[in-house]
């Protein structure tokens, strides 16, 4: 499915050079969560000549506190070293806010893992109410903490989520859905 996404992807990007905006907006706006980020991945990949490296990146550099299966705090610790750092506004190097929310996903995979779920049984269905208050420079430690929240769906897993940087909020995830596969 992910081959699929991305050719769509390049096939309808070399088409907007010839498109109005009207069909670029909507082409942006027909995406969901989990589309997104495989292009986002596709196109760090094919920026950065980050092949292999990208899908394993530990995008959580420590776990602080582990209370399975409702709650997990971990730190990301980014520095001047990271690929993505070197072109994401060279004057002012910040950290792109679409790996922060893949730090956070990360987190909740480890609290559906904890559960007897596998990678391959989790796909990202929903965000909602997602804030970045603040900025995530280079030498910046941020603090995520992700807690689960109880649902009626036992096949969509829903977590809340916030990360900070010396006790200043720099993101603040109202709600993820997280879809499951069936494991009877």
């Amino acid at each position: 499915m992910s081959v699929f996404i991305i050719k769509k992807f390049v096939v309808q990007r070399n088409n907007f050079k010839k498109s109005s905006p009207r069909v670029l907006s909507s082409f942006l706006f027909s995406l969901t969560a989990e589309r997104f980020f495989i292009i986002i991945r596709f196109v760090l990949i094919i920026h950065y000549g980050l092949v292999g490296r990208l899908m394993s990146a530990a995008f959580i550099d420590r776990v602080l506190k582990l209370e399975p299966p409702k709650y997990i705090k971990a730190i990301r610790c980014v520095s001047y070293s990271e690929p993505w750092i070197q072109g994401h506004f060279p004057e002012m190097p910040v950290f792109p806010g679409v790996l922060l929310l893949e730090s956070i996903f990360h987190l909740c995979k480890v609290l559906l893992g904890k559960e007897g779920y596998s990678e391959d049984d989790m796909a990202v269905a929903r965000l909602d109410g997602v804030k970045f208050t603040g900025l995530v420079r280079p030498g910046d430690c941020v603090v995520l903490e992700v807690w689960k929240e109880e649902g009626d769906d036992a096949s969509v897993q829903t977590f809340t989520a916030t990360g900070k940087v010396e006790e200043n909020e720099v993101i603040k995830l109202g709600k993820v859905s997280i879809k499951t596969a069936d494991r009877s």
